[in-house]
This record gives structure tokens, sequence and C-alpha cells, in this order.
């Protein structure tokens, strides 16, 4: 059984003013709705999304003691919005016994992470390192986040058999 709803007045929760609809309801399209932007979005909600993949498939090897730029995303923000950053590598070859992956974070060419710390030092491997991290509040406008790959010890390659299957993805949380 449905039901009908008739009113002539709706009464605002105070009581002190009405609420004229004008039969709007029945005839209500998303075009009539407000827009919903980043301004109406409270603090902690998620505004915009960004992700990318390895530039080619090609591999990135990477000397010992050396660092380079897996991938990079661009993004503009507003002020003190803060940015999850995830990463996850796909294979990487580490086939030597000193052969040692290390994954960091950069906001605007500088490191806001530790790196992730020799966790495969000392053995032959082919791992993933999937990694998060949360910046500190950003000031508006455009910033550059990226990941990028060490060696320690030995070469490694990342990207490993060209297979793309990492992944870089940003989400902008306002603050």
């Amino acid at each position: 059984m449905t039901s009908k709803l008739k009113t002539d007045i709706l009464e605002t929760v105070s009581g002190s003013g009405t609420i004229a609809l004008t039969n709007q309801l029945s005839g209500m399209t998303t075009a009539s709705l407000p827009a919903l932007g980043s301004a109406q979005m409270p603090s902690g909600s998620v505004l915009q999304v960004a992700s990318t993949g390895y530039p080619s498939s090609s591999t990135i090897s990477v000397s010992a003691n050396a660092r380079t730029d897996l991938m990079t995303i661009t993004m503009t923000v507003r002020a003190n919005s803060k940015v999850m950053m995830w990463f996850e590598s796909g294979q990487i070859d580490g086939s030597g016994t000193s052969s040692n992956a290390n994954i960091y974070f950069r906001v605007d060419g500088t490191d806001v992470d530790n790196g992730t710390n020799h966790y495969f030092f000392g053995a032959s491997f082919r791992p993933s390192i999937n990694k998060i991290k949360l910046t500190n509040a950003l000031s508006a406008g455009s910033h550059t986040f990226t990941v990028s790959g060490s060696a320690y010890g030995g070469g490694v390659v990342y990207n490993y058999q060209s297979t793309n299957t990492g992944s870089f993805m940003i989400q902008e949380i306002a603050g």
C-alpha cells in the first residue's frame, strides 16, 4: 500500500518560519539541487583522487647507493589539506645477497619519510613493497608528489619483468 502526505505548510525546526515548496518535490532533478563543492566538504572528507603507474613497460634499474623517481603526480590542493599517498611497487628484483630496495615519498622535492629501511637486505629477493603515508597539512596550491626508489648494497630492478603492476595513488583530505 502506498501512502500520500499532504500538507499546506512546513515549518522550520524552531517554528520561526515556513518552508515553501510549491510542488518542487515531484519535479525535482539533479539540475535543481545546489552544487556540492570542496568548500562544503567537512574536515576529513576526501576531496579528490589521482593515480598513476610506471611510465612504460620497461624496467627501472637502480645502481647500488643510487636513487631515482619511479612515479610522480601533481595535484592542486586547498589550504590545510593533507594528502594520503599509497604505493605498491610490483615485483622488484634484488639478485644479489647484498642488494636492498628502499622506497621514499617526497612532496615538492622534500622527503617526507625515512624510506622502507632495508627490509630485504641480505637475501636474494623479488618482493613487492606496499607503503602508505599521510602528509602534514599543506599550503593551498599545486604540489608534486613523488615516490622514488633506491638501492643499497647492490643494484635492484623496479617493474621487474616489465609487468607494470606497480601503482601510486594520492587522495586530498580536507583539513
